[in-house]
């Protein structure tokens, strides 16, 4: 698809993995992971709220975060053209659990 304002750079939606699925979530936690550590700089948020969404799914499909972190370590994909440094792992590890700590407390 043609590039457009209101889509976020680097993600193209008829290529997004099956959300039905952990290891699909798994996939689009890590693109959208990389994508907002490098647009946050910038002040760019929507696809920190892509994370979200998709944590948010996960967290509705019954996911633990330990099954998405197994899945995670295991997605094939490198969106930042390298393995993630373990602080950068820690980092989405803490994005994860903040999403879930706070749908739990308010649903």
């Amino acid at each position: 698809p043609e590039d457009r304002p209101d889509r976020p750079p680097g993600i193209d939606p008829t290529q997004l993995p099956d959300a039905s699925t952990a290891a699909g979530v798994a996939q689009i936690l890590e693109v959208t992971f990389v994508n907002a550590c490098m647009q946050l700089a910038t002040g760019y948020v929507d696809t920190l709220k892509l994370f979200i969404a998709a944590a948010l799914t996960a967290y509705e499909r019954g996911f633990t975060v330990n099954a998405l972190s197994l899945e995670l370590a295991q997605c094939p994909q490198q969106t930042a053209g390298r393995p993630l440094m373990q602080e950068e792992v820690e980092l989405r590890s803490v994005w994860l659990s903040l999403v879930y700590l706070t749908l739990a407390n308010v649903r």
